[in-house]
């Protein structure tokens, strides 16, 4: 949920006074997770031959996922331009354990300024979002490890009412994973998604009730999982 107070008159001019907004966002989160690893064959000392060898395992988990929380979104318009700056929280509501693979939550804080920008046109319907995030992730005490921090930039095309485009992201981490239990040292990770997006608003325009779909596909990842991902979002403003 938002609650946005304006200030300052709607006219196509820069209006210094903004907007402020809060919010929370809870997540139900369902994963699912295969991993295989394979061995080459390997010659032993007699000659004789092992292998190859071939091993699956996966998971699934449905569970509620990490909470966002959003203290401040400050937000600005210049005529079809609007650009805002918020500071989200990520609270670790969600399942999590070491001995599972498919976890839904990260157990640990972390801290996600971002800047967004959009250009939207409603002559034409023509919509245009971009976003840059930088995470600030805490210590997960259950692995005594760190991972610092990933910067998530995103961008997409969004909506008319009703409207389908496409949105994409990449993912790099920037610092490398810290603590003890950082076994794997640096392991500094990378991931690329694309995918499309549906929109769809119900209500009145002032207040609008908006589904925003997503699917990604996710491609060259390195030291993190590669796979799938889709999310839905229901936003009101009041």
């Amino acid at each position: 949920m938002r609650w946005a107070w304006p200030s300052g008159r709607e006219r196509g001019v820069f209006e210094p006074g903004g907007t402020y907004a809060f919010g929370v966002a809870p997540a139900m989160m369902a994963v699912d997770i295969d991993v295989g690893i394979g061995l080459p064959q390997i010659t032993g000392p007699l000659g004789r031959t092992f292998g190859p060898f071939n091993f699956e395992t996966g998971e699934t988990n449905l569970a509620p996922g990490d909470t966002g929380i959003i203290p401040v979104l400050l937000g600005w318009h210049a005529g079809n331009f609007h650009w805002n700056f918020a500071t989200f929280a990520l609270a670790p509501t969600g399942d999590y354990s070491k001995k599972q693979l498919a976890n839904t939550g990260l157990n640990h804080w972390a801290i996600m300024p971002r800047v967004a920008a959009t250009y939207f046109n409603p002559k034409t319907g023509s919509q245009l979002n971009g976003s840059a995030i930088y995470v600030f992730n805490f210590e997960n005490k259950a692995t005594d490890s760190r991972r610092d921090p990933p910067s998530r930039r995103q961008h997409h095309q969004e909506s008319r009412p009703r409207g389908r485009r496409v949105t994409a992201y990449a993912m790099i981490q920037t610092t490398p994973d810290t603590g003890a239990g950082a076994r794997l040292g640096a392991f500094e990770s990378r991931v690329n998604g694309i995918g499309p997006l549906v929109t769809y608003t119900l209500g009145d325009p002032k207040d609008p009730l908006t589904v925003i779909a997503k699917y990604y596909k996710e491609f060259d990842a390195e030291n993190t999982f590669e796979g799938e991902s889709f999310d839905i979002a229901v936003t009101a403003k009041f």
